[in-house]
C-alpha cells in the first residue's frame, strides 16, 4: 500500500492578500477598519479553514502530495463566495478536497466594516 502523505497545515507564510478593499456602504459605521482588526479577522478565517482542512484531510486518500490554491471572497454575512481553485495541484483528489473545505467551512463571521471586495488566496499543501 502506498504511504499516506503527511498531514500538513495551511502554509500561512504563503497566505497572500492583495490590497483589501472594504465596502463600508453595507455597514452602519462611518469609521474605517483598522489594519489590526482586519488582520485579526483574516487570522480567524484562516484558522476556521485550517480546522476544516485538518479534519477532512485525515480521512482522505490523497495518494500523493501537492499544493492547491483556493481563491474566494467573503460576503457581508460571512459566507465564502466565488470559491475556486486559482492554482491546481495536479492531484485531482487534493483539488477536490480543497474545494470541499470551502463548501464545508460554513460561516466565517461577518467582516469588520462590511463586505470585503477582494479575492483572497490561500494555499493548501500536502507533502
Amino acid at each position: 500500500a502506498p504511504a499516506r502523505p503527511r498531514v500538513s497545515q495551511i502554509d500561512v507564510n504563503k497566505f497572500t492578500l492583495p490590497p483589501i478593499k472594504v465596502d463600508s456602504s453595507l455597514s452602519n459605521s462611518n469609521s474605517a477598519v483598522s489594519p489590526t482588526e482586519l488582520n485579526r479577522y483574516l487570522s480567524q478565517v484562516q484558522a476556521k479553514l485550517n480546522r476544516v482542512w485538518q479534519r477532512l484531510q485525515t480521512s482522505a486518500e490523497l495518494g500523493f502530495g501537492g499544493e492547491a490554491w483556493l481563491s474566494f471572497r467573503i460576503s457581508s454575512n460571512g459566507t465564502l463566495v466565488s470559491a475556486k481553485l486559482s492554482r491546481r495541484s495536479g492531484n485531482p483528489v487534493l483539488d477536490s478536497l480543497v474545494l470541499r473545505v470551502s463548501r464545508t467551512v460554513g460561516n466565517v463571521g461577518r467582516p469588520p466594516g462590511g463586505k470585503l471586495n477582494s479575492n483572497l488566496q490561500l494555499p493548501f499543501k500536502v507533502n
